[in-house]
């Protein structure tokens, strides 16, 4: 059936309500996520135990991407989307209740657990909603709603935070999640090629496909990176402990990154489909770090606040390429299970980089995870030169 010119087409509307939904449950996440190594503190956890829990967390976002990459070309992208989601609506709920920091890490875990379910059947539905060529555009806009949600959820966070608290927060996070995995069972369409191998089960050999190689290559040293800077606890400590922010401005100064990212999402999606994923990635994590550098002696919040959102553009132009980069290297057969098995080994490696910049945090002082971190990235830039040499973009499947 041709769709209407009054009703999006099929694939456009897989992009807006998978983009809008996500959106709504991180306007609500970040409310309160940004602050929670100081909350985790609030219930007795050292600085040492942040560390461990973001790692044990972080842990969690990749021990299953493996495992539901392999359900995902099994039972379809919609399903493990859509159930993930309900269950971790009913983690935060419960989340919210608990009073030892050792429990809420658990119900954290909990989530990332079921994030690391989804996220092979979230970039592989992205990529088969588009034509090959536009993954860049698609993949942007799924960016630029994440962006606009990143922003206002810690300025919504600044406003509500003083009224109703942090576990309130929580507690609303899970009904709005339970809320958007409904409209992601009635609105979504699924993807999963029909076209397939009779039978066809994931083997090893995947792999072995020297494109993958270095796609886990380049993708680990990535997330490791990310681990000692926006994605870790180290950047919210340091606001804290160094440039002496409180909670209020603390969140302020992260709602202004994705407020600019919100502008920034389209023309990264374009470079990344004009320039290549791999160029467009190295360019984005190298400005990135070098900005976070600079945000690490700058001056008053005003400075500081101008440094980390620039430097935010530029991870948000990381991002879509990273994204981009991990369809165009797997294959369309196997894309779910590739991108899982690479998404696990990646994010178990980078969730062992949070508590070892811990240590060199009490060892070296606070500045050693950013300095960690930009060894990282600098890598994986080196790593995505080898992989300008495979030419992927639109003729990619």
């Amino acid at each position: 059936m041709v769709p209407s010119q009054s009703q999006p087409a099929p694939s456009q509307s897989n992009v807006l309500w998978l983009s809008g939904t996500t959106a709504m449950l991180l306007l609500c996440f970040f409310s309160w996520n940004r602050l929670l190594p100081l909350f985790l503190r609030e219930l007795g956890a050292s600085d040492f135990h942040v560390s461990v829990a973001f790692s044990l967390v972080m842990l969690a976002m990749g021990l299953l991407q493996f495992p539901g990459g392999l359900l995902a070309d099994r039972v379809g992208r919609k399903h493990m989307i859509v159930w993930p989601t309900l269950v971790a609506g009913a983690a935060y709920l419960v989340g919210s209740t608990l009073r030892q920091w050792t429990a809420l890490v658990a119900a954290l875990a909990l989530v990332n657990a079921m994030s690391s379910l989804q996220w092979p059947s979230f970039t592989a539905l992205l990529a088969e909603s588009v034509p090959a060529g536009r993954r860049g555009s698609a993949f942007a806009t799924f960016e630029l709603f994440i962006a606009a949600a990143v922003s206002a959820g810690p300025l919504l966070g600044a406003w509500l935070l003083p009224v109703t608290g942090f576990r309130v927060l929580m507690a609303v996070t899970g009904a709005v999640a339970m809320l958007m995995g409904i409209a992601r069972l009635w609105r979504l369409r699924e993807t999963l090629p029909v076209d397939r191998p009779p039978g066809f089960t994931f083997t090893p050999a995947v792999l072995k496909d020297r494109k993958v190689l270095l796609l886990l290559l380049a993708s680990t040293l990535f997330t490791l990176g990310n681990s000692q800077l926006l994605f870790g606890p180290f950047v919210a400590l340091y606001a804290s402990d160094v440039h002496g922010f409180d909670g209020r401005l603390i969140n302020l100064m992260f709602a202004f990154g994705p407020l600019v990212g919100i502008g920034v999402a389209r023309l990264g999606g374009k470079i990344t489909e004009r320039y290549g994923s791999p160029r467009a990635l190295r360019a984005g994590a190298v400005c990135h770090v070098l900005l976070m550098l600079i945000w690490l002696r700058t001056g008053g919040f005003v400075a500081a606040a101008l440094v980390i959102t620039i430097s935010y553009a530029c991870f948000q132009l990381a991002m879509i390429a990273h994204a981009t980069l991990r369809a165009d290297a797997t294959p369309e057969h196997a894309r779910g299970a590739a991108l899982g098995a690479v998404g696990s080994i990646a994010q178990s490696i980078g969730a062992a980089g949070i508590p070892l910049g811990g240590a060199l945090a009490g060892r070296w002082g606070p500045t050693a995870p950013f300095w960690l971190g930009t060894c990282f990235m600098v890598l994986a830039a080196f790593a995505t030169l080898a992989l300008d040499a495979w030419r992927w973009g639109a003729s990619a499947d």
